[in-house]
């Protein structure tokens, strides 16, 4: 329902000059949202839950929220909402801009320094594919591939150390 309300609104804004200021109702929605998880977060924390699945389908829920719905819902909040929206709500776009990068900055903080600096060069990447002509289609495209690639270069890395790890064994009883 956003997604379209923004290409629909992204439309109406290059035919007209005056601006309309988004409604707040939904923005506030979201965020509700958003904060609603923590409380979440904290108590499978503090039980020591284990958020990892083990079956199969469990996985593959696992792998389209992180990798599909996760993108999704980042590029409409911190690009759609935060930039764009913002954007026009307060008249100045370079603000919105800035205030989206430390607001992604300080989202992905706790990934070390070097993923700080690939970070910026991506929000850079989506916020310009934001203005340029694909919208916001191509923010959300272009995290989708930024998500799913090192996604699957983990699980090459995984099979590979599992591989190594059946060889040594086997090393070891037929040494034996």
């Amino acid at each position: 329902m956003y997604f379209y309300s923004s290409i629909t609104q992204r439309k109406s804004i290059k035919k007209q000059r005056k601006l309309e200021r988004p409604k707040s109702s939904f923005v506030f929605y979201v965020l509700w949202n958003q904060i609603s998880l923590i409380p979440f977060f904290c108590i499978t924390y503090i039980l020591s839950i284990r958020l990892i699945p083990r079956q199969k389908f469990q996985k593959t829920l696992f792998w389209v929220a992180v990798c599909i719905l996760n993108p999704i819902t980042e590029e409409l909040i911190f690009r759609g909402v935060l930039v764009h929206q913002l954007g026009i709500y307060i008249n100045n776009y370079y603000l919105a801009i800035v205030l989206g990068l430390f607001v992604t900055v300080g989202n992905h903080i706790y990934q070390g320094r070097l993923h700080i600096i690939t970070h910026i060069i991506f929000y850079i990447f989506t916020v310009t594919l934001l203005y340029s002509d694909i919208g916001l289609v191509g923010s959300i495209g272009f995290h989708l591939a930024g998500d799913i690639y090192p996604f699957m270069w983990l699980k090459y890395q995984v099979n590979n150390y599992k591989k190594r790890r059946r060889e040594k064994r086997r090393a070891k009883y037929v040494s034996s």
